[in-house]
């Protein structure tokens, strides 16, 4: 464990971190305020002109222009390449918002003119939880009500369990990170609740709201994908073979909305492919008559090669020419 008031238990690593090819490893975020984030990272390895750091509250970027651009080198710029960043409102021009995700991305774009992903982290910037108190019209702050719990004889100055919470105190500056850990905890449980947008899911919360609904589980998806197919997927599955059904189901998955054709052919059911016990939507045109086969067919793959089912047949039988089967409407 590391030695007090030097390392930071959880986050400091012994020895020197591994400078991997195209790699930030250890990146690391944590939200300090409820509108600032502090990164730090380490220089990757590599033949590189260019790094980017970018940010995104609905997923991770998928290229280097998807989110909000905090920080960039350039090679020809002559200026350090950092290994730490504060993103505040004081530094950008997008400020975070509060309550939800924050997604940090790093590329690097290699000699060869192609930008590659270096490094993802993900840390959730708390919301305040203020509440107000019955006959008071102002609003009490998570520390204040957590003050509220400690006897007065700690937290006034002149020590009287009659005097107010001294807010200038060393105790109330230390209870500080406590009332803001406690925020961040309820943000989290806030999170939980039902949205039909998605905005505020954490990726945890997406994998498994996708595999709840039956999704396969793709770790190369990406976020703002899965919350489009957690989203729209109680509709996929209830009209699942329709039309609208697959059009959404595309447009989730991939992010573009696809262009359909429907087939004149419509394999509806089991019985419209193998006449297992019914026709299906099967019926006969012109002087032609079409019923199931219920004994066992003498057709064999020799005297019929197209054949695909020798188990389940239907039959029709043709008067005239010209008449012949149709499927679907």
């Amino acid at each position: 464990m590391g030695i007090y008031s030097v390392a930071v238990y959880g986050v400091d690593k012994y020895g020197e971190a591994p400078r991997l090819a195209y790699s930030v490893a250890p990146f690391l975020a944590s939200a300090t305020t409820y509108n600032s984030v502090e990164l730090s990272w380490t220089q990757p390895e590599g033949d590189y002109t260019s790094l980017r750091l970018v940010r995104s509250q609905d997923g991770y970027s998928e290229t280097e222009e998807d989110g909000v651009i905090l920080w960039e080198w350039l090679d020809t710029s002559g200026e350090p390449r950092i290994t730490t960043f504060t993103d505040e409102p004081e530094a950008v021009s997008s400020p975070l918002v509060s309550g939800r995700f924050a997604y940090y991305t790093i590329w690097a774009l290699k000699d060869t003119g192609t930008w590659t992903n270096t490094g993802e982290v993900v840390t959730v910037v708390p919301a305040p939880h203020a509440s107000s108190v019955p006959g008071n019209t102002s609003l009490i702050s998570t520390q204040e009500k957590l003050m509220d719990y400690l006897p007065r004889v700690y937290t006034s100055r002149t020590q009287s369990p009659l005097d107010v919470v001294d807010p200038d105190s060393e105790l109330y500056r230390f209870m500080s990170a406590f009332s803001f850990t406690l925020d961040e905890l309820l943000t989290l449980a806030d999170n939980i609740l039902p949205d039909e947008s998605g905005r505020f899911l954490g990726p945890a919360l997406v994998d498994l709201g996708a595999q709840e609904l039956g999704f396969a589980y793709d770790p190369y998806l990406p976020v703002k994908n899965k919350k489009r197919l957690v989203r729209e997927g109680i509709d996929i599955f209830a009209y699942k073979g329709t039309a609208n059904s697959v059009a959404s189901y595309a447009e989730s998955l991939t992010g573009f909305a696809p262009t359909l054709t429907v087939s004149p052919n419509l394999m509806l059911g089991l019985a419209d492919s193998t006449f297992y016990k019914s026709t299906g939507f099967w019926y006969p045109t012109g002087d032609c008559t079409l019923s199931l086969e219920t004994t066992i067919p003498t057709v064999t793959t020799s005297t019929e090669t197209n054949t695909m089912d020798l188990q389940y047949c239907a039959r029709a039988e043709i008067s005239t020419a010209g008449a012949g089967l149709k499927n679907g409407d």
